[in-house]
């Protein structure tokens, strides 16, 4: 959802260094807008306006009849993380990703992704941000262990198999999500080969010269083809930085 929504930021761009807000004032949202906030800053506020709430966004806060301020918003919902990090964005002047969890007021562990896109009505100073964060709550945790005590065992017992692989070295497995690397025996999205293969892909030299600084870039080994570069992720620090520390574990 992060990638569709800077991409969607990315194709709003044209030639400024920053996306008009027209289209997202006018209702004309994409799909991900059940995840989605509008803030703006008014002249002389001392906090950003909520000037649009998805669905999904308002239904995980409560449901409230209206939240007209960022600090309106209960503090211990998903909504609320983006107090935590919207300060980011203009000191960095470009589109901030984040990920981590919390306690809410349900008193379940969710874990959390976002990315907040800076707007301009003037196309010089950011006076609107479009927030998108999507979630998962995790299962109570005596759950969770007893669920995986007993996958355990049963994968203790089950001869290796095409439906039943044999585990695999710790420290193979990138965990999806907060939490880092993640040392289990399942792959973590069955099926991912397949939709990778049938991703379009590009000769290496065709990857983009301008883009963000930094960015994870997708690559399918063929035997007996040129490589080809299905696409990038940009502006997921979280991402970026364990993918680093993956690649050079004393320096990062």
């Amino acid at each position: 959802m992060q990638v569709r929504a800077y991409n969607y930021w990315a194709g709003l761009l044209g030639k400024r260094s920053f996306p008009a807000p027209d289209r997202l004032l006018a209702g004309d949202w994409p799909d991900f807008a059940p995840h989605a906030v509008l803030l703006h800053w008014a002249p002389g506020a001392r906090e950003p306006a909520v000037l649009a709430l998805g669905a999904a966004l308002a239904a995980e806060c409560g449901d409230p009849e209206r939240i007209a301020w960022l600090s309106e918003v209960p503090g211990r919902s998903v909504l609320a993380r983006i107090a935590e990090h919207y300060h980011q964005i203009i000191a960095t002047a470009a589109p901030v990703g984040f990920e981590a969890e919390f306690i809410n007021a349900r008193g379940a562990h969710v874990l959390y992704r976002g990315i907040l896109l800076p707007f301009s009505s003037d196309g010089v100073m950011i006076d609107f941000i479009c927030g998108v964060i999507n979630w998962k709550e995790l299962a109570d945790p005596r759950l969770t262990r007893g669920l995986q005590r007993d996958l355990g065992r049963a994968l203790e017992t089950a001869p290796p198999s095409r439906h039943n692989p044999a585990p695999l070295p710790p420290g193979q497995v990138w965990a999806d999500g907060p939490g880092g690397w993640a040392d289990a025996p399942l792959d973590p999205l069955p099926g991912w080969r397949d939709a990778a293969r049938a991703l379009p892909g590009r000769p290496l030299h065709a990857l983009p010269v301008e883009g963000a600084e930094f960015a994870l870039v997708l690559v399918h080994r063929r035997p007996g083809a040129d490589p080809l570069w299905l696409g990038e992720v940009p502006c997921d620090a979280a991402l970026l930085a364990r993918a680093v520390q993956r690649l050079h574990p004393g320096g990062a």
